[in-house]
């Protein structure tokens, strides 16, 4: 038999699977971790200034025009308005070609007068998560919009983790521990990881930004799936 309850963790409450007598309890997937921020963490944002501290320590973050705040229970940054966005301090890390996943627990806005930007790289600057100009498309932008075919109108204004796995020519979505829409035949696998929340100068700004984790390697959809059992119960 199978049991769920949620226990208290030094993360906060957590999903806690009891199989046949047996406590299965999420772990955060650290194996690859380059790269994580945490607007709940002390550590990672000690609650004022403009440093975003790396726990990984080694790519602390920048508020550009961003702000601290929390919503029901929830610490997170507002990047709602304007260029409001979360800028890497110097060089970012390089996205491997042979892989790379980022995931982050957001809530998106509802004003689709342009697009959405969640994460942006340098040198170029592309977008691998976006949401269409006018629309609620999920997809990605380098010379052009990128479409995965999914709409993902549902999850506006709602605490959502998307993810994306990808190489330097291909990238999967996902929300919520599941894949959503078609994988896309471009990646940013190569690039520098620049800035979260905004594009960089024009405005495309995405919503509230919680926590933030990059990874040099692929995620199987059981480790994506881990990390939303993880830190779902936070946002409940």
């Amino acid at each position: 038999s199978t049991q769920i309850a949620n226990v208290s963790s030094s993360y906060g409450t957590v999903v806690n699977v009891v199989k046949n007598g047996l406590s299965v309890l999420p772990t955060l997937v650290t194996n690859g971790l380059l790269l994580q921020l945490d607007a709940n963490n002390s550590t990672s944002y000690p609650g004022s200034g403009t440093t975003v501290f790396d726990l990984t320590n080694s790519y602390n973050h920048t508020m550009t025009g961003a702000t601290f705040t929390t919503l029901n229970g929830v610490k997170c940054f507002d990047c709602t308005t304007g260029t409001k966005r979360i800028v890497v301090n110097g060089t970012g890390p390089t996205l491997p070609t042979t892989g790379y996943t980022y995931i982050t627990w957001t809530r998106l806005i509802t004003n689709n007068s342009v697009f959405r930007t969640l994460l942006y790289t340098s040198s170029p600057r592309y977008t691998p998560i976006t949401i269409s100009n006018g629309g609620s498309i999920l997809g990605y932008w380098d010379s052009a919009f990128r479409s995965s075919g999914y709409d993902a109108s549902a999850f506006q204004e709602v605490w959502t983790q998307f993810a994306v796995v990808g190489d330097n020519s291909s990238q999967t979505f996902y929300i919520n521990g599941s894949q959503v829409g078609n994988p896309i035949a471009q990646g940013v696998g190569g690039n520098i990881h620049w800035g979260w929340g905004n594009n960089d100068t024009v405005s495309q700004p995405w919503g509230h930004l919680a926590n933030l984790y990059l990874y040099n390697r692929k995620l199987s959809l059981n480790e994506i799936q881990q990390q939303y059992n993880f830190l779902s119960p936070r946002f409940a």
